[in-house]
């Protein structure tokens, strides 16, 4: 089964809550975890990343928390995906040398997929996402097809 880590899924769903907040608004790690269901331990490890990746920054203080560093419609599932897990290889063989790849048939088949994923991932920002959620479920904003 081809899955994305928990921890993937889970950056996203923070990174969309960050994107509905007002513009310079900081939101603090227990409010995120709180409100995103998501442990306060995992979500600090997640935002450190964020943050290392500078795809989110901190302010100390009363008033400090996290906030985005780009605009919501700058920021893709693409771009947290490569700060979560690194490139995006359905197989493996696709990102290291492969002694069968002179001669293999369904390596154009499993490129092909790869290339569709990467698209669809690069082509849904945050902003898509924060927009969805305010919509309800129900609302059919982004389209997810291959």
């Amino acid at each position: 089964m081809l899955t994305l880590s928990s921890k993937v899924r889970y950056a996203v769903r923070i990174m969309a809550f960050l994107a509905r907040q007002p513009a310079g608004r900081a939101v603090s790690a227990k409010k995120i975890s709180e409100t995103e269901d998501i442990s306060f331990d995992y979500t600090e490890q997640i935002l450190i990343r964020l943050k290392a990746a500078q795809l989110v920054k901190s302010t100390r203080g009363p008033q400090g928390g996290f906030v985005l560093t780009d605009i919501p419609e700058n920021i893709t599932v693409a771009d947290i995906i490569a700060v979560i897990e690194g490139d995006i290889n359905i197989i493996s063989c696709l990102a290291e040398d492969c002694s069968r790849a002179a001669h293999c048939q369904t390596k154009p088949l499993w490129r092909r997929a790869n290339e569709a994923l990467k698209e669809i991932f690069s082509g849904v920002t945050i902003a898509d996402l924060a927009q969805a959620s305010e919509n309800g479920p129900e609302e059919k904003v982004v389209n997810f097809e291959i």
